[in-house]
């Protein structure tokens, strides 16, 4: 008999408890609880389900057990209410929350109070700056997600585009890469090319009916030669070598006809270079400059050729005799990484072209071709 008191006694003490955590969470299952508690005696009570669970059929019995759960069950509930309205009442200031709007279930004061809490636990742990800070993060990341997405996307447009528009074609059939030192220099040697081009002009223009000797020849690709030099180079250093070389039929090779070494007039002989297996043929062939670092398979070696680590060269085509070209140019630097640049801008944009152009025109007056025949050299 007291070992059912007791047992009854602790399962209303277990219900009250949890009636009580319910109550104050506003959590509807306590109406539930409540329900099975008053209706004493029907199907539905937790009494009944107690006693058949016990097997209680006396009902002096069934008096003590159930007096004893109803007992441990007030008691329970109302100490834990108490000691729950003791803990969430708010010690700062009695006005805000009190215990009768616990008791009573005010759950809007309720939900108002706790978001204030939130509030000053928020501030005191720094979250609004801790949010701030994430916030701030992930818009740092959305930018560089955003910034390596447009790369991705310029990457996949450069693919798209193609080798051709990445390079430069550089003869004889040299796909050269742009690099970023030739892009950025690309301003300053557009202006130097494009004062020579005047420069050659204005004199071509006003000599080209008045050369009739191989001096007054001579003196005109001296100043075309000074002109690479100074406007295009932008230099009085030894390290430039302009030099034009004639075809001399006896030895079948070329020869200096016109050498400027810097500002200084050479008056050494260069090494003769033969017609075949030179560059000086296969820019014949295929009519433009080339450039010996680019062609080294046609290259012709002088004697001085460590000197002179690279050079350009190009073949009048219109100044010929018996499909040998009769005149030619070139253009020599010591140092062969210095002027990488400007030797693939120069032969890009076809410098020989111009020059081509304005022989073309002299010769057309004057016959260099007779100039060269008939006066010694």
């Amino acid at each position: 008999m007291v070992a059912g008191i007791i047992c009854y006694a602790i399962f209303g003490t277990v219900i009250g408890v949890i009636y009580s955590l319910l109550f104050i969470n506003f959590d509807k299952s306590w109406k539930k609880i409540t329900s099975s508690l008053v209706s004493f005696g029907g199907s539905g009570s937790l009494i009944v389900f107690a006693d058949k669970f016990f097997k209680i059929d006396n009902q002096h019995m069934k008096f003590l057990t159930a007096s004893s759960l109803y007992t441990m069950f007030l008691l329970s509930f109302f100490i834990m209410m108490l000691l729950m309205c003791m803990l969430i009442k708010d010690k700062d200031d009695t006005d805000i929350l009190r215990i009768r709007d616990i008791l009573l279930g005010q759950k809007a004061y309720i939900d108002k109070y706790y978001e204030k809490r939130e509030k000053e636990i928020d501030a005191k742990l720094g979250i609004p700056k801790l949010e701030e800070r994430e916030k701030k993060i992930s818009d740092k990341e959305k930018k560089l997600d955003d910034k390596e997405k447009f790369i991705e996307k310029q990457m996949e447009e450069i693919d798209e585009i193609g080798q051709d528009k990445l390079r430069i074609n550089i003869p004889y059939n040299h796909n050269i890469i742009l690099s970023k030192d030739l892009l950025n220099s690309m301003p300053e040697y557009i202006r130097g090319l494009g004062k020579f081009i005047l420069d050659l002009q204005m004199e071509t223009e006003k000599l080209y009916k008045n050369i009739k000797t191989l001096d007054e020849l001579k003196a005109y690709l001296y100043f075309l030669s000074t002109c690479i030099i100074k406007d295009i180079f932008e230099t009085n250093s030894d390290s430039i070598r302009v030099h034009f070389r004639y075809y001399n039929e006896n030895n079948t090779s070329y020869e200096a006809l016109t050498v400027i070494n810097g500002k200084e007039i050479v008056m050494k002989k260069l090494t003769p270079i033969p017609f075949e297996n030179s560059l000086i043929e296969k820019s014949f062939k295929c009519k433009r400059a080339l450039i010996k670092s680019i062609n080294p398979e046609f290259d012709f070696q002088a004697n001085n050729h460590t000197v002179w680590q690279d050079y350009m060269t190009y073949a009048f085509y219109n100044i010929k005799n018996n499909n040998i070209p009769l005149l030619t140019f070139g253009i020599s630097v010591k140092n062969e990484a210095v002027h990488k640049n400007i030797f693939l801008f120069l032969n890009y944009f076809k410098i020989e072209l111009y020059l081509e152009e304005a022989l073309g025109k002299m010769n057309e007056n004057n016959k260099i071709e007779k100039i060269l025949r008939e006066e010694e050299i």
